[in-house]
């Protein structure tokens, strides 16, 4: 999976993979990458679910109302959680529109400030 060589080369201290459906996040974990998976799910059936998978940390957050509003608030919940800290980069995969299964569309190199 292209995000998983990406955070590999760049040297990405994570990669946070937004999922509806749990699938993306799933997906991400096949190839085991160095870095962890932070997943955001806005379920919570999602994240239960995901909890059972390689590398993966699930969170449940409400829907965002923006692709905007979606990387700014994953950043910082990356931060609050420990994955990452201001200056780092992780590598961001995410599906537009939101809310869709199976839209997976994004790739984002996102420096965390």
């Amino acid at each position: 999976l292209c995000c998983c060589h990406i955070a590999e080369q760049l040297g990405a201290v994570g990669i946070i993979a937004y999922t509806t459906s749990g699938s993306t996040a799933q997906r991400v974990a096949k190839y085991r990458p160095k870095a962890p998976i932070l997943a955001i799910a806005p379920k919570d059936s999602v994240r239960k679910k995901l909890a059972l998978y390689w590398g993966v940390y699930p969170y449940q957050v409400p829907e965002y109302a923006s692709v905007e509003e979606m990387f700014a608030q994953g950043a910082q919940l990356a931060i609050r959680l420990g994955l990452a800290k201001r200056g780092d980069l992780v590598v961001v995969t995410a599906g537009v529109p939101l809310r869709v299964p199976g839209s997976t569309n994004i790739l984002k190199v996102q420096k965390i400030d």
